[in-house]
């Protein structure tokens, strides 16, 4: 894969993240990070830069202006204690419909919480589901961006960053 755009879609963890950026360069893409905070699947951010300000659900339309040919979503945390199952393969059946050619990734939630509540782990096993069904990548970088270890000051430590852009980098050759 090179060349081309990537859009990332996420919550604020990937709103402020560098491995977008760090994985566009490896691949000579141009990198679109449309990710916003409290952004989830089934929840608008509860403010953002951009139109619509609404779900990842809500942003296909926009996703797909931007005839992305990598797509990676990275979010759950926002959604809090409720399922994701149907928005997700919602989410992702619209995303290969609008974007046949694509590909798309979806990563496991992040979350600078020091003990992963069981609801995040439920939308982990959801995310990986809906991932499978719809033919998507499943991105597990839980033991990379999960707990307080793999934070400073609200965002990801540069060496979670780096570790984050390797995944994702073996995940797409």
């Amino acid at each position: 894969m090179s060349g081309g755009t990537m859009v990332v879609i996420g919550d604020g963890y990937a709103a402020e993240a560098s491995w977008p950026d760090s994985v566009a360069a490896e691949f000579g893409m141009r990198v679109h990070n449309m990710a916003q905070g409290g952004m989830g699947y089934r929840t608008a951010p509860r403010w953002c830069d951009v139109a619509p300000c609404t779900s990842i659900r809500g942003s296909v339309t926009k996703i797909a202006a931007s005839a992305p040919s990598l797509v990676v979503l990275a979010a759950g945390e926002a959604d809090g204690d409720q399922g994701l199952a149907e928005s997700a393969a919602a989410t992702l059946e619209e995303l290969h419909a609008a974007l046949p050619t694509a590909t798309i990734v979806v990563m496991s939630p992040t979350t600078d919480r020091a003990t992963t509540p069981a609801w995040l782990e439920r939308h982990a096993e959801q995310l990986k589901e809906a991932a499978s069904e719809s033919g998507a990548t499943w991105l597990d970088v839980t033991p990379i961006t999960s707990g307080s270890a793999a934070f400073e000051a609200g965002s990801l430590t540069p060496r979670a960053n780096v570790q984050v852009a390797a995944a994702l980098e073996r995940a797409l050759r």
